[in-house]
């Protein structure tokens, strides 16, 4: 988070984890972000939050059992003209139904990014 500390100063970070300990972590880091544990599996866990104009999502859809759901909580808060990143694992990953999705949305696999670890 420090990155874009520095190079958008400005920003409002609103964080959430399925996991306790990553959002205790997180407070380390942003102790002004608004941070809090929230299950995106479930339906309608983001309700009457902000519209947000930048949304990431690194390594969840992976572990998501309904990655519809996770895809319709991120969609109902991305603002109108908004970027939403979902990043997932490499192919030998044991999970890889987001990438069904991908492929769903006409996003197929061989236009999606290389990186040594994740795609």
């Amino acid at each position: 988070m420090a990155y874009w500390q520095n190079r958008v100063p400005r920003e409002t970070v609103d964080g959430v984890d399925f996991s306790h300990r990553s959002i205790e972590a997180a407070r380390l880091l942003r102790p002004h972000a608004s941070l809090e544990v929230v299950d995106l599996a479930q339906p309608d866990s983001l309700v009457d939050r902000a519209p947000y104009d930048f949304i990431s999502c690194h390594a969840v859809a992976d572990y998501v059992p309904e990655i519809g759901v996770l895809m319709r909580n991120l969609s109902g808060v991305l603002a109108p003209g908004g970027v939403l990143y979902v990043g997932t694992n490499s192919e030998h990953h044991h999970r890889t139904s987001v990438r069904r999705v991908l492929d769903g949305l006409g996003l197929p696999s061989d236009v999606w990014q290389e990186s040594p670890t994740h795609r």
